[in-house]
């Protein structure tokens, strides 16, 4: 099921999903250049029903990141790929208005930075979602 998505068709762009295989698994799908898919998968049993999970992602343009619960949990590096831009609006909660992959629970809190955050950024927010995080001045 998407939380997260801004993707057309499986043609462009990304998803941020629960696995539907055994829906104990999180998974982030990209569409990419050099065509097909390249996906981002957690290990088993990353989550579990009726629980509350911190899930976040960076992606440097080259580097992509899974956290849950503050845990790195897959990483995955993008040397010559890289994710199809689309214009398609991001979605919280669903793909889009027309399919039937929509998410069966609640999401509380959605933030997007125009940067990439680093390890004690995301420990920052796991550990206090209502902060707001700031860039670090040098």
């Amino acid at each position: 099921k998407v939380i997260a998505a801004k993707v057309t068709e499986w043609t462009e762009g990304w998803a941020l999903i629960r696995n539907n295989v055994d829906g104990t698994k999180v998974e982030i799908l990209t569409v990419l250049t050099t065509g097909g898919l390249k996906d981002v998968l957690s290990p088993a049993n990353t989550i579990v029903a009726d629980r509350w999970f911190f899930i976040g992602f960076t992606f440097s343009g080259i580097a992509l990141t899974l956290y849950v619960d503050n845990l790195i949990r897959a990483t995955s590096t993008f040397a010559s790929d890289t994710i199809v831009a689309t214009t398609k609006p991001l979605t919280i909660g669903n793909r889009d208005a027309t399919n039937n992959d929509g998410w069966a629970g609640n999401i509380a809190g959605v933030w997007m930075y125009n940067r990439v955050l680093n390890q004690l950024e995301i420990t920052q927010l796991y550990t206090n979602p209502y902060g707001m995080i700031l860039k670090q001045e040098d």
